[in-house]
């Protein structure tokens, strides 16, 4: 009799499985043919009283790998095989980029579109679930039976660096756009439009300045650097976002530790030719608006 060969799955899958059925966001039969693993090994993974992460070793090939993609996701987000091991507390936005990419809905034009132009849609629909649930992305796959998957998130809710969030998938598809912006004619996003901003694809500076409107591109810093910050700060003129959140976002920091708001001051020349690219405004504008907020003010020149 021939030996039987074991049936394989996806790494990333599983994980995926066992938190949806730990969650009750659906049943084994269910977790089991949405991520294509075996419906046996999710049951025993599901009962055992550890982290799906640390639960999930690597005892089976991953399935429809493209070029490595999961293989990489695995070696580069760092996977404890330790319970009590203490968790990253800052997310990497560039290495969050690096690895997804590739991932296969990014690779149809249509959905990052899609996503930058109806994606209040989609947070619309995270809106009826609770926090911390997740819920499918329609249509878009990480790669062949992995589906998307988004997290509802709010203060406190813990998230794993390699989940997506609402923030870090607008900030994936700006970061995507913006890398092969001659591919896309005619990228719209609302909250840049009510900043006054036009798309061109062939004008580096005014596809950098759109797309750093996008959410969640303020932790894009290799592509973005201080970008976002100033669309914050216009933002914030317009009373379209709380100083709760420009001051958070000016505390982010670079890979050398500088905060988003000494980059721009370190690039005042460069901050002040952006600025005025946003309609209606004046350099004097920008200086008043750091004087005269106390936040700003303590950010910038603190």
């Amino acid at each position: 009799m021939p030996p039987v060969k074991r049936k394989t799955w996806d790494h990333n899958a599983m994980i995926q499985a066992v938190n949806a059925v730990r969650r009750n966001e659906m049943g084994y039969l269910r977790a089991a043919k949405q991520f294509s693993v075996p419906k046996d090994t999710l049951e025993r993974y599901v009962k055992k009283d550890v982290r799906a992460e640390d639960l999930v070793q690597f005892q089976y090939s991953p399935v429809s790998v493209s070029k490595g993609l999961l293989k990489f996701i695995m070696e580069n987000f760092e996977f404890s095989s330790k319970h009590d091991t203490p968790r990253k507390t800052t997310f990497n936005g560039s290495q969050f980029f690096s690895v997804y990419k590739d991932a296969e809905f990014l690779r149809i034009d249509a959905n990052v579109e899609k996503l930058l132009a109806q994606g209040y849609e989609l947070r619309k629909k995270l809106d009826t679930v609770d926090a911390g649930k997740t819920i499918i992305v329609e249509g878009m796959n990480l790669e062949r039976n992995t589906p998307l998957l988004i997290k509802k998130t709010v203060t406190n809710t813990p998230v794993e660096d390699y989940e997506f969030t609402f923030n870090r998938l607008m900030a994936l598809a700006a970061g995507y756009a913006y890398e092969n912006r001659k591919k896309f004619p005619n990228i719209q996003y609302s909250d840049a439009q009510v900043l006054g901003l036009v798309w061109d694809q062939n004008n580096n500076d005014k596809c950098k300045l759109y797309l750093s409107a996008v959410s969640g591109t303020e932790y894009m810093i290799d592509q973005f650097s201080f970008w976002p910050f100033l669309c914050g700060l216009r933002k914030f003129q317009l009373k379209k976002m709380p100083i709760k959140l420009v001051v958070k976002m000016g505390k982010i920091k670079n890979s050398e530790g500088e905060t988003m708001a000494s980059v721009m001051k370190q690039n005042l020349v460069t901050a002040k030719r952006i600025w005025l690219m946003f309609t209606g405004t004046s350099l004097r504008d920008l200086q008043t608006l750091i004087d005269d907020t106390p936040e700003l003010k303590k950010l910038y020149h603190g």
